[in-house]
């Protein structure tokens, strides 16, 4: 077992009596096969996630019963939002 090669021995051989045109496409098949299953994974996480999230029409309707504020990476009020007379409104961050 010694003078068997090797992993990379073989690699070198096997990479040795392929033609470019043939590593081109063996090179161009991995990449589509990994831009597919990329795809495959994506298209499950939206059709998964989407499930949770709201109607467009909901959020559109949405209203707040209450004064929304927004924090700051630092836990500091940066913003506030309420709805007064049919209209958003900005408060003051306190």
């Amino acid at each position: 077992m010694e003078n068997s090669p090797g992993w990379a021995e073989k690699l070198r051989v096997w990479l040795g009596n392929r033609t470019r045109m043939q590593l081109l496409f063996l090179a161009l098949y991995i990449m589509a096969v990994v831009a597919a299953a990329g795809a495959g994974v994506l298209a499950f996480m939206v059709k998964y996630y989407e499930r949770e999230l709201p109607d467009v029409m909901q959020m559109k309707n949405y209203q707040p019963s209450v004064v929304t504020v927004i924090y700051d990476r630092f836990d500091r009020p940066a913003a506030e939002f309420y709805f007064a007379r049919g209209a958003w409104c900005r408060g003051e961050a306190r």
